[in-house]
């Protein structure tokens, strides 16, 4: 018997060892697993999608149609698979530092050869078309597309242009005045009725030739293009007769590390709500979604046919782009872009003028600003209202200055058609909805402007509103991490306008900071160390700011703050040590209260705010202290009270009469 109690015992010491063990091991490694999570939050780079990144490699392929003519010629390259009328093509590209390279192939049983001494004749030749505005159009009018044709009147690569104005509107490059500076080769093999054709291109990524219409794609640039095969077919380019084609989007890598709190864009929702404007119709806004969808974000476009402005909808969105006059919200939807906003949301609203009250006025009058509904001109009438502005425009933030994962060239100048927008109290930080928030311009020009309300197009006095500083977008930063652009222009973003200038740039930059993707401040080491002081004494804080990647931020602002009740009853701006990270300083509750609030408020325009949890602070009162009685003094005090008294009586009784 004892002997079984005593393996009994043996067994549940074993048991229990080997559960702890267990438990060692599993909170070791779910430990490991959790804080290596943690700390490596945001800080791989890069970090995009590569479902359609085309690297550079120095590694080029020999354009002679062979795509094997040495091992690993098209090594590291991104791989596209299209279907066209029911005839799998594959197209491989990558690309150096000056050309972008097409390795294409197929199998079919229809292949016509070229007859170089009349190639009017129909036969099999391929096009391929660039589509920079991301309309998915063959080009038009004010945005011709570049063009690639091959096989078409010779057994090579032909620079082309598409402006989609005709049905027929396909014009060579060297027509133009421009340049043919494109080569290709191509081979066919025929086994038992069946073509493997394969095709090597070389498109120069920057030739130069405008005339020509040529692409122009920088590191972190993106562009659709699609292939669009003629089994048997003359050489002419009718729209009416294009098989279905399928549009691909390709992004150059970007060539620097950009440090991003994205680790996947496309868990990023972005909506883009859409509805007519004064200069642009629905459809022409369409690029600002095919265009999102190249950079690999979660893009959906919507109208309000098939999207409804709610709260609930509203909840997994990221970014809500408001493109169009947008003249028809109602109070109820206001409401909800409201909430949306200053519960974190983000809102990218590209309007314009109405010459009616609009409802996209009451929203923006929340937030201290409305449209002009009128035209803004230039009193240049050279200008008039095709206005150019340039870098001087340009807000001196870091988000609109530097390089970004999505771009990275040079500002130049944006194309701008639209009103202006019209402040209602001052820029600057202010209190909205009960929060901290920051309004300020960033696309501003001084000079001679006038909102037309006339017929004319030149400034009369007696009718036109003067403007010497023409503010065309605004942003809008608040304490809990609400952002908005706001641009007195939807035409400037139009499918059309896209293309000029800087105008992609800009817009781009811009979603990326409402997309949160850079430019936040960070911190830690947040200290309170009392949790009780008594009334009159100071509260001591300290906390480390950094900025992007753990860098040093310039110019922040970091202040202490006292709260009753969630209101700001005293603040102090906290001291900074050499190593401008550490912060530190202390303040004083002037309060009554028992019980207060400290936090730490954190603000750098371009930056947004960051805070900190509150820490709950017991205030105790002083106690008055009682007056020790000194027992000997009262005596004294009181007998000399009595000496006094009885000396007064003495004098009186001998007092000594004045003689007569």
């Amino acid at each position: 018997m004892e002997k079984r109690k005593l393996r009994a015992r043996r067994l549940n010491k074993i048991l229990l060892i080997t559960l702890l063990l267990i438990t060692t091991f599993s909170v070791s490694i779910f430990g490991r697993a959790y804080f290596s999570s943690v700390s490596d939050f945001g800080k791989t780079d890069p970090n995009y999608s590569i479902n359609n990144i085309v690297a550079f490699d120095t590694n080029e392929p020999i354009i002679d149609g062979n795509l094997e003519t040495y091992e690993g010629e098209w090594a590291n390259a991104t791989v596209y698979s299209n279907i066209i009328d029911g005839i799998n093509y594959t197209i491989t590209l990558k690309a150096n530092e000056t050309h972008l390279f097409f390795g294409i192939s197929y199998e079919t049983n229809l292949f016509v050869e070229l007859t170089e001494s009349n190639a009017s004749i129909p036969h099999t030749w391929y096009t391929i078309v660039f589509d920079s505005n991301f309309d998915k159009e063959f080009g038009t009018e004010l945005v011709p597309e570049d063009t690639i044709l091959f096989n078409y009147q010779e057994k090579d690569a032909t620079d082309a242009t598409l402006n989609g104005t005709e049905t027929n509107s396909l014009t060579l490059d060297e027509e133009l005045g421009g340049e043919d500076n494109t080569v290709g080769a191509m081979q066919t093999d025929l086994f038992v009725e069946e073509y493997t054709v394969t095709i090597e291109i070389a498109k120069e990524l920057n030739s130069g030739d405008k005339k020509g219409n040529d692409i122009s794609l920088h590191p972190s640039d993106a562009i659709l293009f699609a292939l669009i095969p003629f089994a048997n077919h003359t050489n002419i380019f009718n729209n009416t007769e294009v098989p279905t084609l399928q549009w691909n989007s390709l992004r150059l890598e970007p060539t620097q590390e950009f440090y991003s709190y994205v680790k996947n864009t496309e868990d990023l929702s972005v909506v883009t709500y859409i509805t007519d404007s004064v200069r642009s119709n629905k459809k022409d806004f369409n690029s600002i979604g095919h265009m999102l969808e190249a950079y690999q974000l979660n893009s959906q476009l919507a109208d309000k046919n098939n999207f409804e402005i709610t709260t609930e909808n509203l909840n997994d969105v990221d970014l809500f782009i408001m493109a169009g006059n947008q003249k028809s919200l109602t109070s109820s939807q206001i409401a909800v872009l409201r909430s949306y906003l200053t519960s974190g949301g983000s809102i990218l609203l590209i309007a314009d003028e109405v010459k009616n009250e609009s409802s996209i006025n009451e929203l923006l009058r929340m937030f201290n600003m409305e449209f002009y509904n009128a035209t803004l001109y230039s009193n240049n009438t050279a200008i008039n209202d095709s206005l150019t502005f340039d870098q001087t425009a340009l807000a001196q933030l870091d988000y609109l200055q530097e390089d970004s994962v999505f771009t990275e060239t040079t500002f130049d100048n944006v194309f701008y058609t639209g009103t202006a927008i019209k402040n209602i109290s001052t820029y600057g930080e202010n209190i909205l909805f009960g929060q901290d928030a920051d309004l300020y311009p960033i696309l501003s020009k001084e000079g001679e402007f006038f909102i037309n309300l006339g017929e004319k197009t030149t400034y009369n006095s007696s009718e036109d509103i003067p403007i010497n500083n023409a503010i065309l977008q605004t942003a809008l930063e608040l304490k809990y991490g609400g952002k908005m652009i706001v641009s007195a222009s939807s035409d400037m973003y139009n499918s059309t306008n896209l293309v000029f200038g800087s105008n992609k740039m800009l817009l781009l930059k811009e979603i990326q900071w409402l997309l949160n993707f850079r430019f936040r401040i960070n911190y830690e080491n947040f200290n309170v160390p009392q949790t009780k002081v008594t009334e009159g004494n100071p509260i001591e804080m300290n906390i480390s700011v950094t900025g992007n990647n753990d860098t040093v931020l310039a110019d922040v602002e970091v202040q202490g703050r006292v709260l009753v009740l969630k209101s700001v009853v005293s603040s102090v701006t906290l001291n900074v040590s050499d190593n401008n990270i550490d912060f530190y300083g202390q303040i004083v509750p002037k309060t009554k209260a028992s019980w207060v609030d400290v936090e730490i408020l954190m603000h750098k325009r371009g930056y947004g705010y960051n805070y900190t949890e509150l820490v709950e602070i017991l205030i105790e009162k002083q106690i008055e202290i009682p007056i020790a009685i000194d027992y000997v003094s009262l005596i004294i005090f009181i007998a000399s009270i009595g000496l006094a008294i009885i000396g007064i009586i003495t004098l009186k009784r001998h007092k000594i009469r004045k003689e007569e």
